[in-house]
Parts: C-alpha cells; sequence; structure tokens
C-alpha cells in the first residue's frame, strides 16, 4: 500500500476502507488493482490491538498457500485447548491445532501483503456518511483537518466500536463486552491455552495464553454490568490459588468486543456500503475469535467489488456459509454458557474429543 499526505488525498475513489485490521487489510489485499482504492485507519501502524492471537482452524485453512513469517508467531507455536470448568469442579482437554501469534507482528504481516496501487492515511476517521445509492458522500478528518471524499462502495471495517455501522444503519449489537488482560511472567511453564468457566466471574469465559516467557490473563465482562475491574481482580485471586500463578504484571489493556446472541444482529450492510468483520456481527459467540470471520469477510467483499455485479447482493451470497457456521457456534454458546448443560457436555466426552 502507497501512504499518502492526507492533503493529496483524491476526492474520488471506486472504493474507500475504513479499519486496516485483518478485515480491512484482507479487503484491500484482494481488492482489483483496476479500482482506485483508499483505506484508512483512526490508529497509528504498527498497532498493539488487545487480542488473543489464536489462529484456530478456520483461519489456517484460509491462509493455506501464504508464506507466513516465523517471526509472526511466538512460543509455544502450537497450543492445545484446556477447558477448566469452576463452576463444575471438572476439565477436559482437546488437541487442536491453534496457532500462536504475535497479534502486532500478524497485522503488520497482513498490511504488508496490499500493493501499492492502494492508498492509506493512518490516523484518519470517518465522521460522516451521506448518500448511500448511486455513490457514498464521506467526510474524514486528521489532525482537525477535514476532507470531503465521494466513492462508489464504502466498506465499513471499524471492529467492535462499529463506528460506520452506527452512522449507516444506526443500529449496533447490543449485547457488548469489555476485554480485560494482563501480562505476567509464565513461570510455571504453562503451554496450554487455558479455557476457564466461572459464572461468578463472567457469563462468558476467561483464559489464560502463553507467549513466550509470559502468560495472557484475560476475561470479558458484559460492558452493562460496570463491576468488570472487580471481577478480574476475583479472577486473578482464583487464578493464583487454584493454578499457582501470580507475579508483576508486564503490561495491562482492554478492548471491546461484541457476542453475538442471534443471527439478527448480523448486519452486512445496505445500498452501497458493506460491513465486514467484527463490524457485521461476525465474530465468535463461544470465543470472541474474529480474525477467521474478518479475513473470509474481507475476501468475499472484495470479490463482490471487483466483479461490479449485484455487489451487496453478491457479497451477502457469498457470507452463507460464515453465517451458517456462525449459526452453529450460537448453538453450541447455549450449551458451555450453562453450567448444568456444560457439565453433561463433560461427561459425555464431547468436549474433549471435539466433536461439538
Amino acid at each position: 500500500m502507497k501512504p499518502i499526505p492526507f492533503e493529496d488525498l483524491d476526492e474520488n475513489y471506486d472504493v474507500v476502507i475504513a479499519g486496516a485490521g485483518p478485515a480491512g487489510a484482507a479487503t484491500a489485499g484482494y481488492m482489483s488493482n483496476k479500482l482506485s482504492v483508499l483505506l484508512i485507519d483512526r490508529n497509528s501502524f504498527p498497532r498493539d490491538k488487545p487480542c488473543g492471537g489464536i489462529l484456530k482452524e478456520d483461519a489456517l485453512e484460509f491462509l493455506r498457500g501464504f508464506d507466513i513469517p516465523n517471526d509472526v508467531f511466538v512460543e509455544p507455536k502450537k497450543l492445545n485447548l484446556r477447558y477448566l470448568d469452576w463452576d463444575n469442579y471438572v476439565e477436559a482437554k482437546q488437541n487442536r491445532y491453534l496457532l500462536n501469534v504475535s497479534r502486532v507482528k500478524f497485522d503488520e504481516w497482513i498490511l504488508s501483503l496490499i500493493g501499492e496501487y492502494v492508498d492509506y492515511s493512518d490516523r484518519t476517521e470517518l465522521i460522516d456518511v451521506t448518500g448511500q445509492n448511486n455513490y457514498v458522500s464521506l467526510a474524514v478528518e486528521k489532525n482537525n483537518l477535514v476532507k470531503e471524499i465521494n466513492c462508489r462502495y464504502l466498506i465499513g471495517a471499524s471492529g467492535a466500536s462499529s463506528s460506520i455501522r452506527k452512522l449507516v444503519t444506526k443500529k449496533v449489537p447490543t449485547n457488548s463486552y469489555i476485554a480485560i488482560q494482563e501480562w505476567v511472567k509464565n513461570v510455571d511453564g504453562i503451554e496450554d491455552f487455558l479455557y476457564i468457566f466461572d459464572r461468578e466471574i463472567t457469563d462468558f469465559y476467561s483464559w489464560i495464553i502463553p507467549k513466550g516467557n509470559l502468560l495472557l490473563i484475560g476475561s470479558a465482562f458484559s460492558s452493562k454490568g460496570g463491576f468488570g475491574r472487580e471481577k478480574f481482580e476475583l479472577l486473578k485471586k482464583k487464578i493464583e490459588t487454584k493454578i499457582g500463578v501470580s507475579g508483576p504484571i508486564h503490561k495491562k489493556e482492554a478492548a471491546l468486543l461484541i457476542k453475538p446472541k442471534s443471527l439478527d444482529e448480523i448486519c452486512l450492510g445496505n445500498h452501497h456500503v458493506l460491513l465486514i468483520g467484527e463490524e457485521a456481527g461476525l465474530i465468535s459467540p463461544t470465543s470472541a475469535e474474529g480474525i477467521s470471520f474478518a479475513l473470509k469477510s474481507g475476501y468475499n467483499c472484495a470479490r463482490a467489488i471487483n466483479n461490479m455485479d449485484n455487489v451487496l447482493e453478491a457479497y451477502k451470497k457469498s457470507c452463507a456459509e460464515i453465517v451458517e457456521n456462525l449459526e452453529n457456534k450460537l448453538k453450541k454458546a447455549e450449551l458451555l454458557f450453562n453450567p448444568e448443560r456444560r457439565l453433561e457436555l463433560f461427561k459425555s466426552g464431547k468436549l474433549a474429543n471435539g466433536s461439538l
């Protein structure tokens, strides 16, 4: 991609992509070089988004054939998944093919795949959207300067903030969570991804993920509760008591995320505005994993625009498999986050053998 000074941005583009995370970067990377494309992001890069940094099987299948640089990965590179059910005092282990990555390095690599024909402006925010029929008129801002840009298609990839979705549809997913994470020394050499159920902590889940010589300790709390910090401190006390993990804090971080409740919360766009990744509501309700959904929806979006034939309809049709996957995960979430039904799953062995 080609960094462009804000004052030199064109007044007209075929496509403007708002958000340069994996979803927006994938869209830009697959966009035809016959189109004029602008990629903007409110942050400066490289950025280190608070994230578990796990590439699950769906993401790995999509990335098959790409030569991912070694420095994207952290040790242990391959992770198994261990469920710890503190509600029912049981646990189960799955042998999974989960790859452990540095989120900042992963994002850098995805961005490096974008061709020079894509213009890029960081620290640039989309502040207004008008006219969604034959073209879209945008107002973008950087350093208190505002510029008007027209485009044929606007791609919303702003993640859980849903900033473009708010401007365009006035409706956003209501089930938002705050993820809180701390990094501590991995003194005991933990090598599994620990997935923790504890209703006293959260109605979602908590996690411990080894990252080299550090451990990533985190949990997701409903944004409506207002007790996230208190619950996180309780989580740390329980982890110290039950697992023996404690120590000086290397880093603290937090981020907003969406936990879909139903397929009604998915919005892939309208008219000449297309939404991708978490902004569209495409994120796992069981793990908050969003990279696989981001990559796939970004690819589908680019392919639909490149063909320029019934773009929105083509994009929605191409996302049918993604939506079906999300529907299956919603059904799984109903089982996982109900302590009684989850205990039945543990006893049946379905969690351990990965058949669920």
